[in-house]
């Protein structure tokens, strides 16, 4: 259930992006502060967990750190996490742009510290506006690998 849920969020937001980087839209916005909704998903042995994440984040030049808290629930148990997350632009184009991404996080109900990273596109869809399509894989130890996919709307300022 859980996964057949998540499998068509990622897709929603997969074609929702495909139509606005389809339109012609002006360069990479630049905004050097900007707040993310994401609808996220952790893909775990047993199937998808699905979550929401919020962030703030300060742009520079390619550089950019972001803060925020991620919600993953399944079968009644959540997690929260806090988290600092800083980007490095590796490409763009008048539309896109590749960054990698590190990322550090703090699960609050088990105290643990997880370390990770990743990367993604953001697709500019408008004045001060991108999709963030990202993947990370992070762990807390050498034994677990967790795997996370995230689909957002930016809004710059």
């Amino acid at each position: 259930m859980y996964v057949s849920r998540f499998v068509r969020m990622i897709r929603v937001a997969g074609c929702a992006a495909t139509m606005f980087a389809l339109r012609p839209v002006a360069a990479q916005s630049a905004s050097p502060v900007s707040i993310q909704l994401s609808a996220a998903g952790l893909l775990i042995s047993g199937g998808g967990v699905p979550g929401v994440e919020v962030q703030a984040r300060y742009t520079g030049n390619r550089a950019s750190v972001g803060g925020g808290y991620q919600l993953f629930v399944r079968e009644g148990a959540r997690s929260d996490i806090l988290f600092i997350e800083p980007r490095l632009r590796l490409a763009n184009t008048a539309k896109t742009a590749v960054y990698g991404a590190a990322r550090i996080g703090f699960v609050v109900s088990s105290s643990a510290a997880v370390f990770g990273g990743g990367g993604g596109i953001l697709i500019n869809v408008g004045s001060g506006r991108n999709v963030d399509l990202g993947a990370q894989v992070y762990s807390a130890d050498a034994k677990s690998v967790i795997t996370q996919v995230r689909a957002g709307l930016s809004l710059g300022f």
